[in-house]
């Protein structure tokens, strides 16, 4: 299936200006895109250790382990069984530490050869993808040919038979084949060629019982470098591997459990995808990008096969070559309106992927049209992807994947804010849709993109609508582009490379890049598994050489290699392979016959043992890991490479040799007998050189790989010689400690023991001797004792050896001796420290140096020497056949033959029974025995041979001599003729040769270790041919006790500091538990948040730390914007959290991600949430942030009177309410519910109410609360309003509301039990274990038990909650948890008005106790009162039988019909309807309006005529003036209220039939002539020409007034013709010009309207254009032309003279007083700069443009007050009277008069007498006019009754201490409406305040003079020279009765009394400090 991705090109996000940006799909990038290739290695290598985590930059993995796929480490398998959904890791050594989260995608266990090794063969070649399109085109037909990919069938030999679910395809037609999206279950396949190359694809087609298939590949190349005619002539064998996936449910620990059951059985190495983007489902799209450790970071690798396939470049194609689609069938993309692709021309087969830019000419963002705030938006698109192949049908749309899922549905995203031009870029893959020979691509855009649709942006990360009506879209996007791209495939055959792209705002510089490999893939013995494909530790040679299958026992080595390579860090191998690759080895130089591989196999063997490891476990002994970097000399490389195992190299024979220093018996003895001159040299290190100290470098994988140094030391040594002597080392291609240790101890273990170097010359008889070979040395020069000579005779019937001298004498007590001799022998010595063999005769315990004849090879006891005998059977004479007397079985083809007869190297070609065929023809004797022999087979065995146990022998061959020892007994030696003859313990086995050399060792009894005199091991270093026959030696002392010392001694790694572990390179962990708490203040902008996360777990299993132990610092990104934070944030390590404040609304991301000691990075944990602040918007809150007040259509009161007592009320049952924040959610009350219009406020009045204020706390007060949500509720029992409380608890420091009446009935009432929680002392974090807290919300105050109370401030789900405080108490479970009961919506809610209650007030009735509003709100609501809100929900729908008049050009109306409204009124309980305006005016109806009692109306519906054709006049057209209608409605109940009325204009328009429009063209004549020809040519005479105006042949001449047009196109005889003439001899042509201007079809054009003769050819060119000029009027008749001659110049197009008359080239806007806009247009014709016009030549005036009609006047709105003065103290009712004069702005009617005096309602208010006794009244009116122009309205009134004032005038006085408004107690304040106060002094009635000097106390009372700012009292004054205090100064913060006294400059703090006191004496500078007895303190000045 088709992938889609974007590609983001280089671009500056830009929130305004008008940079224009390209982007990828998602979002607009801020950075560049890098892509470096890194070259890697050679190739074929084994590729990534561990898959994506094996990729590093500067150190660090570059994936998550969630986010990356897992390729298990070498020896990790995996155990499937069938049938089962439980799979089980294998670890084996290593580590598992992967897992699952679903949020990331899906995840798929992959299974390697999950059917095993299938062979097969092939009988047809590989076909093309060849399809042929075929076009008929003049009866023949035209083909068209693609091709891509190839496909080729199979039968299976051997192996699993396929299943039909293998299959990928759905037909037969192999041209479908796609590799489809990875599924359950799902197959691929890979075939490996007979000549070992792989080819992946997939199979279909399987049939004849899964024995035959298809096998489809699409890469083209294939067809021409795989396959040859020998791999498909149906007998050379291939091999399929399959590769199975299978759904992960879970992951945990080291078992995977499966969506479904397996359906196979399967154990082996496996691997696991990475999470898995899906097309369609909850879940699609979901690979976040988020988590990434490092965004933008990807790679792509490639292990360097030969077939591998190319990388992607930066832009994610391989070439460059590009194909411009423009086969589009709309650029616009709106929502639901697909945009389709399609491709075009003969490349569009080839296309690999296409290229989309979306464009957004305005931007793409979101804007509230409330308030003007601009964010981010989303836009999203499905895209789906059709092909055509065979014929000409268009397969199924199929969505392509895309980047988010929306609905169940793949697509792909553009997000941002950007507020200039935006482009993004879609890219979609089509090579999963080849071949095909076209395609079409489907865009569709699934969100809103117009900006007039409510709610209509999408938001980021949810893709939902933002929920907000009033959010609008910016968004209108176009397809700018298409390209498809063809794909260049360069592989870089044997190259091992990565690309590696990165963000620059990732990287500010170039990070380093690591990648963790295994190496080249090598040549290994067939026989061999590597650890890594065994358990990961030990190796094994278990692989049966002829299937390939792993057997448990160990196989017989054939000496062949495996077919594939393979990795390996065998030491040996590597060797093998540096040796013999022709590429970057020696291949050039050595054949692989040059090379010693049996010698490498032993070598390899001996690597492979596994030696402590320093951890508890083993190891291999040798393992290589090394990159070779740069060309060096090969001998170097050699010896390096040897010393990883410790070896030698040598050349002899012919042959390439590795000798390793080993364990190994002696082979030949050495003495002053057989060494010439009977000469040893001698040298020893000295003692400056002997180091005890070696530093060895190794490269540790635990740092980085980096060179460490590692310190292997002999302290005993250093102790002795008391010094250190130091050598440095590097272990090459080491990254083991154990390795290196090893490596040090060697190292050292030479330099301290291996001191003695001994050289010298002996005969041929050493010539076999090889380098590593051991001998024994005997010198008796240094203690002369001849324990060395020759052997003189033996006897091996009695034991006895008889030296060449006597010895006897230096035999002694204490001693025992044995001789070792040298014997000739080709034998096997076991060379390890014992074994139990089996053997022909069954089995035997063997110790080192034993011989070993026979063991086990392959299972079977085999003599390991293959040798043996045969005698000839007649004669032969030159031939090759031969026959022996009896078959022999051991006798095989390529044994060396030799024996009589045999003249050169011969061997068996071929065995028939006994007969033989020879290599070559020999002539042999009857009866001669021949010897066969096999070195190969030999070598074979041994290296094969096991014991008894099936464990590997360590074994020595030697073929020429060995040294066996045996001991002497020496008291029964005789001595005879000077030589000793000794009795032997047991006889040799082969007697010796007289004259070998023997050699005595003398050995303590009881000790193992020969004394000083005895003979010498030694190991050969060097043997050199000095002279002919003569050999050089050149050995070093060999101890045995060496290796013990080195491999096999046990040691400890250092054990790591568990307290501060070293940083290793291992995953780094995410934070924990990310959540936000929201924290809301409602006196700022933006919302308040608190990002919290726990510590990230630790690595270690020490139990030491709890969290990650190299935890440093967090990193913190947030999308915000750099205004609120800077993005990203570093954090301490002991931070947890991190607050932000002012943050926007919007969809947010928050990620945090643990960064290490070194750097590293985790990947980032990530949480989203949607901002949408509560407290959004600059209104006036209260306590808690509930809105101050609200819109409403009526204001509230309370009732003091009658059985309404104690009722707050709003003025109508009905009315329309609603918040501040948005006027448009205004909606109307229900009846149905008393509390939705009223409010018991009787609770004030109850003695437990809790809450009182004023003087004495005599008022108990509250606050009426609007619900918002339940404002129109239908259940009676909504409660709107409710009486509510605002709380400061104390007790549980926390504040909330709660509804008081209900406290007053139960106070537990207020919280409401939610359920029983756990909590934890110290956390914030709530659990429970049911879900209980998903209605909680922010900041709703909860609280647990008795004792705590929080907020809640972050709700995680319903089982998991947190606070904003923690929880102080011991950790519990089983609490009990409540919430606050009063549910507020902080947006919506609000606060009607304070209300309170007075017990000691008085009612209206006299009763005691009074209600009252505003509390300090001056006796008012909060309530904004907007009486037009009364018409929310209340509208008229008017429609006619007529939509518009029909009228023609002449303005005659045409079919004319009756004409009749339809009115109806929706939201009105009973609607009357009055229908006025001026369409009246031009109908004859019997009314010129309809009034409200005119008209019957049902249901709120009638029907009204307006106008009878049959009866009634035609209407006159009245230029185009509308019938319009007025239609108002109102409440037949309300008949005044016109808060209850509603109006709407109706017009019928008028349609005339319009004229034609101007049309201009310039017409040109011609005409040839011998002379110049002047404007009189054109003359009188000249005929008028037509013109046509309009049509196809608009702008030519087709009429002429007199004459006719000939042929040639010649305006009758005129000489002047339509089109140029050809010229005559000495002809010029001239042209003229004219315009033809009009608004008909057609124009004439008089003589006198050409221009003048202008010469068309032979001048220097000529300049045409047509002029314009045009004349501002207000008369309907057009103006005169120009009054004379113009010029117009061509260059600036500027008309210039005299004679414009009023015309001018500027074409101005009609106006008023102007309406009329003419046009004249001219042709300028000239070869010269200018033209001349004259007047005659200007075209008929037409009409331009004119003025349009004023449009309606609007309408005007008013209010104001009426002021009554009143006789008595109650309310006064409203006037009825109601009439408001626009002409004088005041309103009269009845109950209204300006000349009364009292009782009366006035426009002014009268000045009040304070003497008077009255009392004053105002009210306030409002109101709008019907329809504009009105002279006057009727008003309406804001109450029913008169609310009191008072009107100052002249001198107030003051009294009582209580005042009022409308009889409601104000709590004793005094409102004074008024600017300011200004008055002189303010004083208390009586006092003494003294003189008017400064300084002076008040004797009594108190004074302000406010023009001086003097404040006097008797203890406190503040004037210009200062302040000053009397008597005790408290504060509440002071403990005590404290005193500050003093007296001139001394300050006294405490008792003034001389007690306890504290004195600051200024004057003599010192402070006193006394504790009531004495002064116990002195500073400062002591003397004074």
């Amino acid at each position: 299936m088709a992938k889609g991705r974007g590609g983001a090109d280089t671009g500056t996000k830009t929130s305004s200006g008008t940079t224009s940006i390209v982007s990828e799909n998602r979002r607009a990038s801020e950075s560049q895109r890098i892509l470096v290739t890194d070259v890697i290695s050679e190739g074929p290598i084994a590729g990534l250790c561990e898959g994506g985590k094996s990729v590093f930059v500067n150190n660090d993995p570059v994936h998550a382990i969630n986010l990356t796929n897992f390729v298990a480490p070498q020896g990790q398998t995996c155990t499937v069984t069938s049938g089962q959904n439980t799979v089980t890791v294998n670890e084996n050594n290593t580590t598992f530490g992967e897992s699952l989260s679903s949020e990331y995608g899906k995840r798929y266990l992959t299974l390697w050869g999950a059917y095993g090794s299938i062979l097969l063969t092939s009988n047809s070649a590989p076909q093309p993808a060849e399809y042929f399109n075929t076009d008929t085109e003049n009866g023949e037909s035209q083909y068209e040919m693609v091709q891509n990919g190839w496909f080729m069938d199979f039968t299976r030999t051997s192996g699993a038979a396929l299943q039909t679910s293998f299959n990928r395809k759905t037909t037969g037609n192999w041209a479908e084949v796609k590799s489809l999206q990875i599924q359950d279950t799902t197959v691929r396949a890979t075939i490996t060629t007979a000549r070992g190359i792989k080819v992946r694809g997939v199979i279909g087609n399987i049939t004849n019982g899964g024995n035959t298939l298809r096998f489809y590949s699409k890469d083209s190349r294939l067809l021409h470098h795989l396959f040859k005619t020998s791999d498909y002539n149906g007998s050379t064998t291939h091999k399929l591997i399959l590769t199975l996936y299978l759904e992960i449910a879970s992951i945990s620990g080291s078992t995977i459990t499966l969506v479904n059951n397996a359906p196979i059985s399967f154990s082996g190495r496996f691997g696991i995808t990475a999470p898995q983007r899906v097309v369609a489902g909850t879940n699609s799209g979901q690979v976040s990008t988020k988590t990434h450790k490092y965004p933008g970071t990807q790679f792509q690798f490639n292990p360097g096969t030969v077939e591998q396939e190319p990388l992607s470049t930066l832009d994610g194609n391989e070439g460059t070559s590009s194909v411009t689609l423009t086969s589009i069938s709309t650029t616009a993309l709106e929502k639901d309106a697909a945009a389709i692709i399609t491709g075009t021309g003969t490349q569009q087969s080839l296309i690999d992927e296409v290229k989309i830019l979306i464009a957004y000419p305005q931007g793409l963002y979101t804007i509230d049209e409330g308030n003007g705030k601009k964010f981010s938006a989303a836009a999203v698109y499905k895209v789906e992807v059709a092909v055509q192949r065979s014929g000409n049908t268009l397969e199924q749309f199929e969505v392509v994947p895309g980047n988010a899922n929306y609905n169940g549905v793949s697509v792909f995203t553009n997000e941002g804010w950007n507020e200039s031009a935006t482009t993004y870029q879609l890219q979609i893959s089509l090579e999963d849709f080849q071949p095909f020979s076209s395609f079409k691509i489907r865009i569709t855009r699934l969100t809103n993109h117009d900006f007039n649709v409510e709610n209509g942006s999408t938001a980021i990360g949810s893709l939902l609508p933002t929920g907000e009506d009033e959010h609008k879209i910016v968004g209108q996007a176009v397809v700018q582009a298409v390209t498809g791209l063809i794909r260049e495939k360069l592989n870089f055959a044997h190259t091992a490379y990565a690309n590696m792209q990165f963000w620059s705002k990732t990287f500010n510089q170039m990070p380093q890049r690591t990648y963790e490999c295994f190496g080249l893939k090598v040549k290994v013995p067939s026989n061999y598994v590597t650890r890594e494909e065994n358990n990961g530790i030990n190796s094994a040679y278990t692989r049966n050489v002829s299937t390939g299958a792993i057997e448990n026992t160990p196989q017989f080595w054939d000496g062949n290699f495996r077919d594939e390579l393979i990795y390996t860090d065998n030491p040996a191998w590597v060797f093998y392979d540096i040796l013999t690759n022709d590429r970057y080895g020696l291949g050039d130089y050595l054949q692989s016959e040059d090379i010693d591989k049996y010698s490498l196999y032993k070598i390899a063997r001996h690597c492979d043992e596994l030696v402590p490891d320093g951890k508890g476990g083993q190891e291999p002994r040798f393992r290589a890991n090394l990159y070779l970097t740069k060309a060096t000399d090969a001998y170097k490389v050699m010896k390096d490479f040897a010393t990883i195992f410790r070896g030698m190299l040598y050349w002899a024979d012919s042959k390439f040799f590795a000798v390793i220093d080993e364990r190994k018996q002696p082979i030949f003895n050495f003495s002053r007998s057989n060494v010439i001159e009977g000469q040893f040299s001698y040298q020893t290190t000295g003692d400056k050189t002997r180091v005890n100290q070696v530093v060895v470098s190794w490269n540790n994988p635990d740092g980085d790989y980096k060179l460490e140094p590692l310190i292997v030391e002999d302290r005993e040594n250093q102790i002795l010689t008391n010094r250190i002597r130091t050598e440095k080392a590097v272990a090459f291609g080491c990254t083991s400690y154990g390795q290196a240790l090893r490596y040090g101890r060697w190292k050292l273990w030479t330099s301290i023991n291996q001191t003695e170097v001994v050289s010298f010359a002996t005969s041929i008889d050493a010539s076999f001797l090889t380098p590593g070979d051991i001998i024994n040395v005997h010198d008796d020069v240094d203690y002369e004792i001849p324990f060395s000579g020759r052997m003189s005779a033996y006897n091996a019937g009695a034991p006895s050896i008889t030296l060449d001298r006597s010895v006897n004498a230096h035999f002694s007590a204490g001693f025992t001796y044995d001789i070792a001799v040298i014997i000739p022998k080709r034998t096997i010595l076991l060379n390890q420290d014992s074994a139990t063999i089996q053997t022909s005769g069954g089995t035997a315990n063997k110790s080192r140096g034993d011989e070993i004849t026979e063991a086990k090879v392959a299972g079977v006891v085999k003599t390991l020497v293959h040798s043996t005998t045969g005698t000839v059977n007649g004669p032969v004479s030159n031939s090759t056949s031969v026959t022996l007397d009896s078959s022999n079985s051991l006798i095989t083809i390529g044994d060396t033959i030799t024996g009589a007869g045999i003249d050169r190297n011969i061997t068996v070609g071929d065995i028939s029974g006994t007969t033989l065929t020879l290599s070559a023809p020999q002539t042999i004797a009857d009866d001669v025995t021949l010897t066969f022999e096999n070195p190969n087979t030999t070598q074979q065995n041994i290296l094969s041979a096991t014991d008894n146990s099936n464990n590997p022998l360590n074994l020595q061959y030697e073929e020429s001599t060995i040294v066996e020892e045996r001991t002497l007994t020496t008291g029964s030696t005789s001595t005879s003729d000077g030589k000793d003859t000794i009795p032997l313990s047991s006889a040799f086995s082969v007697a010796p040769v007289s004259g070998a050399v023997w050699a005595i060792k003398q050995i303590p009894t009881g000790s193992t270790t020969p004394s000083a005199a005895s003979c010498k091991e030694y190991k050969i270093l060097s043997i050199t041919e000095t002279n002919k026959s003569e050999y050089g030696i050149v050995a070093v002392e060999y101890y045995e006790s060496k290796f013990s010392a080195v491999d096999d001694e046990e040691f400890l790694i250092e054990v790591d500091d568990p307290l501060n572990p070293p940083e290793k390179v291992e995953e780094v962990p995410m934070p924990k538990n990310l959540r936000i708490l929201r924290e809301p203040k409602h006196q700022q902008p933006g919302e308040e948040l608190t990002l919290m996360w726990d510590a990230p777990d630790p690595v270690g299993t020490t139990g030491v730390s709890t969290s990650y132990e190299h935890l440093a610092e967090f990193e913190i990104t947030h999308s915000f914007g750099k205004e609120v934070a800077p993005s990203p944030e570093i954090e301490d390590a002991d931070a947890r959290s991190r607050h932000y404040e002012f943050v926007p609304n919007g969809r947010h991301t928050l990620g945090v991600r643990t960064i290490s000691g070194r750097g590293r990075k985790s990947a980032r944990a990530i949480i989203e949430i949607q901002v949408d602040d509560m407290f959004d918007g600059e209104f006036e809150r209260v306590w808690g942030g509930i809105v101050r007040g609200g819109f409403s259509s009526q204001n509230v009161s309370v009732s003091n009177s009658g059985s309404d007592k104690g009722t707050l009320r709003f003025n109508n049952d009905d009315f329309v309410a609603a918040p501040f924040r948005d006027p448009q959610l205004a909606k109307r009350n229900t009846t149905a519910d008393a509390n939705s219009f009223s409010l018991d406020l009787t609770p004030l009045a109850n003695a437990n109410y809790p809450t009182q204020s004023g003087p004495n706390n005599e008022f108990d007060w509250g606050y009426a609360f609007m619900d918002f949500s339940k404002l129109d509720a239908s259940n009676p029992n909504a409660d709107a309003i409710k009486l509510v409380q605002y709380k400061r608890d104390t007790t549980l420091d926390i504040t909330y509301w709660y509804d008081v009446t209900k406290f007053l009935t139960n106070a537990d009432s207020i919280f409401t039990s939610v359920g029983n929680v756990s909590v934890t002392q110290g956390s914030v974090k709530v659990t429970a274990s049911s879900s209980i807290f998903s209605n909680l919300k922010v900041p709703e105050t909860i609280k647990i038990g008795t004792g705590f109370a929080a907020k809640v401030a972050y709700v995680e789900s319903g089982t998991e909650l947190y606070l904003d405080r923690p929880w102080t108490a011991a950790s519990a479970t089983g609490q009990a948890l409540s919430k606050q009961e009063l549910d507020i919506d902080y947006k919506n809610d609000f606060i009607i008005t304070p209300v309170s209650y007075h017990a000691a007030g008085t009612d209206d009735d006299g009763s005691s106790g009074r209600y009252g509003l505003g509390g300090g709100n001056g006796g008012n609501s909060f309530l904004t009162v907007l009486p037009e809100l009364d018409k929310v929900g209340r509208a008229i729908v008017v429609d006619s039988d007529v939509q518009f008049l029909e009228y023609n050009a002449s303005e005659a109306q045409q079919n004319a019909s009756d004409i009749n409204l339809t009115l109806q009124a929706l939201g009105f309980e009973e609607a009357e309807f009055q229908v006025t305006g001026t369409g009246f005016n031009s109908v004859s109806t019997a009314a010129s309006s309809f009034e409200f009692a005119d008209l019957t109306v049902v249901n709120n519906k009638v029907s009204i005529k307006i106008h009878e054709t049959d009866d009634q006049a035609t209407i006159a057209y009245n230029s185009a003036a509308p019938l319009s209608f007025t239609i108002t409605a109102r409440e037949k109940q309300f008949p005044n209220n016109t808060n209850r009325q509603v109006t709407a204009t109706y017009n019928i328009g008028k349609i005339r039939e319009g004229s034609q429009g101007n049309s201009t063209a310039l017409v040109y004549l011609y005409k040839n002539a011998t002379t110049a020809i002047t404007s009189s040519d054109i003359d009188s005479n000249f005929p008028t020409v037509t013109v046509t105006l309009t049509g196809t042949g608009a702008g030519t001449i087709t009429a002429i007034s007199s004459g006719s047009i000939s042929g040639a196109g010649q305006i009758a005889s005129t000489g002047w013709h339509k089109t140029p003439q050809a010229l005559g001899t000495g002809e010029k042509a001239y042209v003229v010009a004219a315009t033809a201007n009009g608004t008909g079809s057609t124009d004439t054009i008089a003589f006198g309207e050409w221009s003048d003769p202008v010469q068309f050819t032979g001048s220097d060119g000529l300049n045409a254009a047509t002029v314009e000029l045009f004349q501002l009027t207000n008369s309907a008749s057009a103006p005169n032309d120009p009054s004379g001659d113009l010029t117009y110049t061509f260059a600036t197009g500027v008309v210039s003279g005299s004679n414009f008359n009023n015309w001018t080239q500027t074409a101005s806007s009609p106006t008023s007083s102007n309406k009329y806009l003419w046009k004249i247009t001219a042709a300028a014709i000239s070869s010269e700069d200018t033209d001349t016009i004259a007047n005659s030549e200007w075209s008929t005036a037409i009409l331009a443009a004119q003025f349009g009609a004023e449009g309606a006047a609007g309408l005007r709105t008013i209010q104001g007050y009426l002021f009554y003065e009143s006789t008595g103290t109650s309310a006064p009712a409203k006037p009825s009277g109601n009439l408001y004069q626009f002409s004088n702005g005041l309103v009269s009617g009845t109950g209204i008069n300006d000349a009364g005096t009292t009782n009366v309602w006035r426009n002014t208010p009268r000045p009040q007498d304070p003497t008077a006794g009255t009392t004053q009244w105002t009210i306030r009116y409002y109101g709008t006019e019907a329809s504009a122009g009105s002279s006057s309205i009727s008003v309406a009134y804001s109450t029913n009754s008169g609310v009191s004032y008072t009107n100052f005038t002249g001198v107030v006085t003051f009294n009582g201490g209580t005042f009022s408004s409308g009889g409601s107690a104000v709590f004793n304040s005094t409102s004074i409406d008024g600017a300011n106060i200004t008055t002189g002094r303010i004083s208390s009635a009586s006092g003494n305040y003294g003189t008017d000097s400064d300084g002076n106390f008040a004797t009594s009372g108190t004074h302000f003079d406010l023009t001086n700012g003097r404040i006097r009292s008797p203890d406190f004054f503040i004037d210009s020279s200062g302040a000053k205090f009397k008597g005790t100064i408290q504060a509440s913060n002071l403990i005590g009765t404290n005193n500050i006294s003093g007296s001139g400059n001394t300050l006294v703090v405490g008792s003034s009394a001389g007690g306890e006191s504290v004195t600051i004496d200024g004057a003599n500078q010192r402070i006193t400090i006394n504790d009531g007895s004495d002064d116990r303190v002195k500073l400062g000045k002591l003397t004074g």
